[in-house]
């Protein structure tokens, strides 16, 4: 395991960052898992907030925040390379997302999780709150978790998409 020191997970503020990023989602997603490239590329990317994870200087993992409401936010696209896994990187970048959304003011996170990862998010605070949809051969849960906002208040008008 790498040392801390040489673990970082950063806010994306670069077109060279987000390349990464998506390189990663399309890795892990389209090739690894064989979902479709449609329903990877869901035009949400532009306006949403994207985390890396580094390892050694390297993009090894990523994730996303968007808004779905003026005090809510789904955090989704949770990927790291194989290379990488077994480090803490996933709950790390949801807990950066976590920690970013409370400083906007977002109350409240929903999770569309593979349901084999209902425990990993479980054990992140998050509950499942409804039945299950199969995406791209994937059965799908809809998790929540309540955020204790450290930022202003945000809820006043925000554009939201679904």
């Amino acid at each position: 395991m790498p040392s801390p020191a040489l673990v970082r997970i950063e806010l994306v503020t670069t077109p060279m960052a987000l390349a990464a990023a998506l390189d990663i989602r399309r890795r892990v997603f389209v090739e690894e898992q064989g979902v479709s490239l449609t329903t990877e590329l869901d035009g949400l990317d532009g306006e949403a907030h994207h985390v890396l994870a580094w390892v050694h200087d390297r993009p090894a993992g990523t994730s996303r925040l968007h808004y779905i409401g003026p005090t809510t936010g789904r955090i989704g696209r949770v990927a790291v390379l194989p290379a990488h896994r077994g480090l803490g990187l996933g709950g790390r970048m949801v807990t950066a997302l976590e920690a970013h959304a409370a400083a906007m003011g977002v109350t409240h996170i929903v999770l569309h999780p593979h349901a084999y990862l209902e425990h990993f998010y479980a054990r992140l605070g998050y509950r499942t709150v409804s039945g299950s949809e199969v995406i791209d051969g994937y059965l799908v849960l809809r998790m929540e978790k309540t955020l204790t906002p450290t930022g202003p208040d945000r809820s006043g008008p925000r554009q939201a998409r679904g």
